[in-house]
């Protein structure tokens, strides 16, 4: 099974992590105990065209945007000391489709509506509207390099910050075929190429380019183009990231840079703590195995 095919995310109290066989989470309840549990949920088996590069890439985002949000809701419950869901559901049921929606809706009216806005304000005094494409592409970056910065600032955040960090470090040992204890791990380094701030970074970069070369139009106009054309040039951030997160080498490492840079500000360095449960999440995610998998599960690893 190839460790690339691993990724994850903090959540509350914890981490989640994605692989072939499903999706797994581990919390810190507030009693110390850490709570481990797993979805056999193998990655949507996609038919042509789904399966071309680009169009791939929409399909593992939206993979990842639902059990993302189902592993927030999750851990929301079980930090708070609720039960989690009945035997073989999946969490975040009920919530789920309002809370996307809202993730969403949040994103769009933050980095497309509100700098398409400011630079229709400041376009008479900019000298061409590829200049004022181009300010509203430095003004998305702005935002995105700000908010990051904003939430990474207030205290409550910084444990999350800390997990994200530690589910990085679980990741690149299991990468770098490691022992997946809290000593190896440790040793990692807590940024990641493969990171969702460095696809979003990727993403943002291109709509800048993009967005700057299309002109200008009425405001709900270029609204409508921001939007549609969205999907797509997240589909090609996805490629650039998987590419930029192969063997190293010069341009590899010129790529990945900047979202490099960025997860300063998204990851914390990590205590024990946070990398037990990090691990405790990357091994039942190992351990899963997708329904009618007729290999054997690898034998059961105790949680610390």
């Amino acid at each position: 099974m190839a460790a690339a095919r691993f990724g994850g995310q903090a959540v509350m109290e914890g981490v989640m992590i994605r692989g072939p066989g499903g999706a797994a989470v581990a919390v810190r309840s507030a009693d110390g105990a850490i709570v481990v549990d797993g979805w056999p949920a193998p990655a949507p088996a996609l038919a042509m065209p789904w399966r071309l590069p680009v169009l791939r890439g929409l399909a593992a985002l939206a993979d990842g945007l639902v059990w993302g949000t189902r592993a927030l809701l999750y851990s929301a419950e079980r930090a708070a000391g609720m039960p989690g869901p009945e035997a073989g559901g999946a969490p975040g049921g009920s919530g789920l489709g309002w809370s996307v929606a809202v993730s969403l809706t949040f994103a769009i009216g933050l980095f497309v509506v509100l700098p398409a806005a400011v630079a229709g304000w400041v376009r008479p005094f900019l000298p061409s509207a590829f200049a004022a494409g181009l300010f509203e592409g430095v003004l998305r970056l702005a935002l995105l390099t700000g908010y990051v910065a904003v939430l990474g600032a207030l205290p409550e955040v910084g444990r999350m910050l800390q997990f994200h960090g530690a589910e990085h470090k679980a990741i690149a040992a299991l990468e770098a075929g490691l022992p997946l204890d809290v000593g190896a791990a440790a040793r990692c380094s807590r940024f990641h190429p493969r990171c969702g701030t460095s696809f979003l970074l990727f993403v943002l970069l291109l709509c800048s380019i993009l967005y700057s070369l299309l002109g200008w139009q009425a405001f709900w106009v270029r609204i409508g183009l921001r939007v549609a054309l969205f999907p797509l040039l997240a589909g090609v951030g996805f490629e650039f990231l998987r590419a930029s997160a192969g063997p190293a080498s010069g341009w590899r490492r010129i790529g990945a840079a900047p979202g490099l840079w960025l997860q300063r500000f998204t990851t914390r360095e990590p205590e024990a703590s946070h990398l037990e449960v990090a691990l405790a999440a990357l091994r039942r995610a190992l351990a899963l195995r997708a329904p009618g998998d007729g290999r054997a599960p690898p034998p059961a690893v105790p949680v610390p």
